[in-house]
């Protein structure tokens, strides 16, 4: 996302380096808003509930900015990153809790640094495809079609989540 709205801003809007990196600070504070949030809804709802409300609600933030179209103001497009950021920072501590719920916690450790890896590494395949997608087709279609690919993505990653969700009920005084 990042990778695509910086082309977008700075191709299609014309904004400089300086304009379009403030862009992002709406979202990257909303970032660490949801991480916060995340871990104290994960008490009460249970982490795989947050886990998927999370997902659902960077899902509506894409759908937003989908719905805004390539000419949508900034001020638009900044409303539209607010769930996005919300929704993203929202989503790794119940992810990072389910993993390491998954595994013996003699490997907790090493089950943590693949999740890291793995993070780097769906942030690197997501600039290459989302890169090669908006050299195909140009910057207003490829971020278009990278948008509804994420948005995709999140919508299938919450509907797994409510499945878990529903395998694991959130029990009295603890985490489901």
């Amino acid at each position: 996302m990042v990778f695509v709205f910086t082309v977008y801003f700075q191709q299609f809007q014309d904004h400089g380096p300086l304009v379009t990196g403030l862009m992002f600070v709406p979202l990257t504070a909303l970032t660490l808003v949801g991480n916060l949030i995340a871990g104290k809804l994960m008490a009460s709802l249970g982490t795989w509930r947050v886990l998927a409300v999370s997902q659902g609600v960077e899902a509506l933030g894409c759908l937003a900015l989908l719905a805004a179209g390539p000419g949508a103001p900034p001020a638009l497009v900044l409303l539209c990153f607010l769930p996005i950021g919300l929704g993203a920072g929202a989503t790794s501590p119940p992810m990072t809790t389910a993993l390491l719920d998954a595994v013996d916690p003699a490997h907790a450790g090493a089950a943590g640094g693949l999740l890291g890896v793995m993070r780097q590494v769906g942030g690197l395949l997501g600039v290459a495809v989302f890169g090669a997608v908006i050299s195909g087709l140009g910057v207003t279609s490829g971020a278009r079609l990278a948008l509804a690919l994420c948005l995709t993505m999140l919508a299938v990653s919450a509907a797994l989540a409510h499945v878990q969700a529903r395998r694991h009920p959130v029990r009295e005084g603890g985490d489901g």
